[in-house]
């Protein structure tokens, strides 16, 4: 699983990743970077001269990846108006926006290494789930809301929707090619009469801010100067109250989230295992706790004792109004 047991080089120290459940560590490669989906603090300026994005810059062009012809009787569930019914094939579409590479000057020397292991875990799984994946790379921020916009509008019925949203990112915002963007000014695009009703989750690997979590036992806690530093620059975060809605975080707002340049994020990666070790057996949310669950065994801990242990945990907000299963179990 990522994270467990793996040595890591970061941009200033080496630093190992420990399972607390058998507290060893064992080598990995030494290529294999830990890093932050935040960058350096400095870096991440407003961005003028947008016009030399239009003459630099080309997006990769939709990807359309469907699942293997299937019948529909297997998904169909038996109405329980506490479930949110399966009754289509594909049963949801996932639309991954990755973000890997920037043409900013602030960011282009911050590529995200290790994003094409999410992007090809989240689409291999939901393929098999019986997904629609619908993969966008690097787009710029008009492009960003022409894509999903684009997405949404399929005339093609689906029981659920998920977007994972993959790049850089600040409290409710996320990094495109040529700026930044707000996660609730996508999620407000959902807001159609064609999607009401279903599910529609939304995967967000990025970081909320630069604070790290450190996992030091005898401190679980900011440090006061941090602390009151956070509050300072903390913004509260409002997102869509609209129902049957899902953000899951990679980390929460204010701190910063972890990815492993050869094997990718802890967040998506440790969502993967989950979702398919226990299709049958959880409704979503209880999937997220069991992700935090994993997630908060992890720490990267430096080789050098003056550094602390940084670790990570995932948050989540629900309006869903029913449980939400991939594959419901037996006996439901």
């Amino acid at each position: 699983m990522i994270g467990e047991n793996d040595e890591y080089i970061d941009d200033n120290n080496n630093v190992e990743t420990i399972d607390e459940n058998n507290n060893q560590a064992i080598c990995f490669e030494k290529s294999s970077i830990l890093v932050s989906d935040a960058g350096l603090k400095n870096t991440f300026v407003s961005i003028s001269n947008k016009n030399i994005f239009n003459k630099i810059f080309k997006c990769t062009k939709r990807q359309i990846f469907l699942p293997e012809p299937n019948s529909i009787e297997n998904f169909q569930q038996h109405y329980n108006e506490d479930i949110y019914p399966i009754n289509t094939y594909p049963i949801g579409k996932l639309l991954i926006l990755n973000y890997s590479n920037f043409q900013a000057l602030s960011l282009k020397n911050y590529p995200r290494k290790g994003s094409e292991k999410d992007v090809e875990r989240l689409k291999c799984l939901f393929l098999k789930l019986g997904f629609v994946v619908e993969l966008f790379e690097n787009l710029t921020t008009s492009e960003t809301v022409t894509a999903v916009a684009e997405s949404t509008s399929c005339k093609q019925k689906f029981s659920c929707f998920f977007v994972a949203i993959l790049s850089h990112g600040l409290e409710n915002e996320f990094f495109t090619a040529d700026d930044k963007m707000q996660i609730d000014k996508v999620a407000t695009l959902f807001k159609i009469p064609k999607l009401a009703g279903i599910p529609k989750i939304f995967l967000i690997q990025a970081c909320q801010g630069f604070i790290n979590m450190e996992s030091n036992k005898e401190s679980t806690n900011l440090e006061t100067a941090d602390y009151e530093d956070f509050r300072s620059h903390y913004k509260f975060v409002t997102l869509p109250t609209e129902s049957d809605v899902v953000y899951a975080f990679a980390t929460v707002f204010g701190f910063q989230s972890v990815r492993n340049t050869l094997k990718g994020s802890w967040f998506i990666q440790n969502m993967c295992d989950v979702i398919s070790q226990n299709v049958s057996k959880m409704d979503f949310l209880q999937m997220l706790t069991k992700v935090n669950a994993k997630l908060s065994l992890l720490k990267s801990k430096p080789k050098d004792e003056d550094s602390k242990e940084k670790s990570q945990v995932g948050s989540f907000v629900s309006y869903l109004t029913k449980e939400f299963y991939f594959c419901l179990p037996h006996g439901h």
